[in-house]
């Protein structure tokens, strides 16, 4: 409960970052939920919690930082560094495409039989931001990413350890300041 209560507290100050009156034009945050589709055989969707905040460097070229959940076989937390380029940064619609890559880290509690460690992940995206006015609007992605996690499992004194390397597509839905 205390990791759900931080990521709610890191997503919150992450949304406040972006909301500088000084610096709308270059900070900005996106706000994603998505289904997570494939994945190992015991569970086929999950679901996935995003926020990046991010800051353009050019009208076409910005970097952030993602967060978040992403529950499925187990919960992660990941911790990206991302990258995005708009080609019409200007325009009602615009389409745009991402790449991220970082660490995720497993959420689940340990005990003495069972433990999870987090992984690389990365991920290529390509989205559209649907402007309503100049700084907000919709978001609609497509994603492919690339995660691992390692479980260990201790009973009797016989130590078993399941290294995962799982691919999944993400289709998310966001809004975005």
């Amino acid at each position: 409960m205390k990791t759900f209560y931080f990521v709610l507290l890191l997503l919150g100050s992450m949304s406040l970052q972006a909301q500088d009156s000084t610096q709308l034009n270059r900070f900005w945050n996106n706000t994603e939920i998505g289904l997570l589709i494939g994945g190992l055989e015991r569970s086929f969707t999950g679901l996935q919690i995003l926020s990046t905040t991010g800051y353009r460097l050019s009208n076409n070229f910005s970097l952030g930082f993602t967060t978040g959940i992403d529950a499925n076989e187990i919960a992660i937390l990941p911790l990206l560094l991302h990258s995005r380029w708009h080609f019409a940064p200007t325009k009602r619609v615009n389409p745009y495409l991402g790449a991220s890559a970082g660490w995720g880290i497993g959420l689940a509690r340990k005990t003495p039989s069972y433990d999870t460690k987090g992984g690389f992940i990365g991920e290529i995206s390509a989205g559209l931001q649907i402007n309503r006015g100049k700084q907000t609007g919709f978001s609609l992605a497509l994603a492919y990413r690339w995660q691992q996690y390692q479980e260990t499992y201790n009973y009797f004194n016989v130590e078993e350890i399941y290294h995962y390397k799982i691919s999944r597509l993400c289709f998310r839905f966001g809004w975005h300041f």
